[in-house]
């Protein structure tokens, strides 16, 4: 691994990324934070494509099927056991959305969570900084390819884990790299929207 600093590219466990192969490759996380023990990462590009929760329902982050599947599913397929043991268990504080001052649920602890809606506007500069570009894999899942046509690229909306406009929705940052404080619906199975995995690493 090279050198942790904020703003680098550091690779980090394995996981399925294109469509070609079912081979996992190393996974690229971008460093968001450090202070010299833990690194904040955010994984590079959106990893796969997932509902916030598996039926359209009132919700919190606490509750919801995506942060079960974080915390099972991805966390055996991506990392060993050795490497599980260098992810740091940290407190996710439940945010308040802006415009509705809503904040549902409560604080949680986990190794694999997402960005609040804080997290992303500070630690991404610009809406350019915050666009994100899905894998190889994830764009089989056929939601992109019309924006090729009109010569959007493929950049693709990822989910926050912040509450929504109300307990039905979960904030999104949209392609253009705005972020959608009142969010899209968490179970609607016509929104596919990426995930971007975060994680505390223990720097050696």
């Amino acid at each position: 691994m090279c050198t942790i600093t904020p703003g680098t590219v550091v690779t980090f466990g394995r996981y399925i990324q294109y469509d070609n192969t079912y081979a996992a490759t190393p996974i690229e996380w971008i460093v968001l934070d450090t202070d010299g023990h833990t690194a904040k990462l955010i994984s590079r590009y959106g990893l796969e494509i997932m509902t916030y929760h598996d039926e359209q329902s009132e919700v919190s982050w606490e509750n919801c099927a995506l942060r079960t599947w974080l915390n099972t599913t991805f966390l055996n397929e991506a990392f060993s056991a050795e490497e599980q043991k260098q992810l740091q268990d940290v407190p996710v504080m439940i945010s308040i959305v802006p415009e509705s001052d809503a904040g549902y649920g409560r604080d949680t602890r986990e190794k694999v969570s997402l960005l609040t809606i804080d997290e992303a506007e500070r630690y991404f500069a610009s809406d350019e900084e915050r666009k994100c570009f899905p894998t190889e894999k994830a764009l089989t899942y056929n939601m992109w390819y019309w924006n090729q046509y009109d010569g959007r690229g493929n950049e693709c909306p990822w989910w926050l884990q912040s509450s929504g406009g109300s307990q039905n929705c979960a904030p999104v940052v949209i392609e253009n790299g705005d972020i959608l404080y009142e969010g899209w619906s968490v179970g609607s199975k016509y929104l596919e929207v990426a995930v971007r995995p975060v994680i505390a690493l223990r720097v050696p």
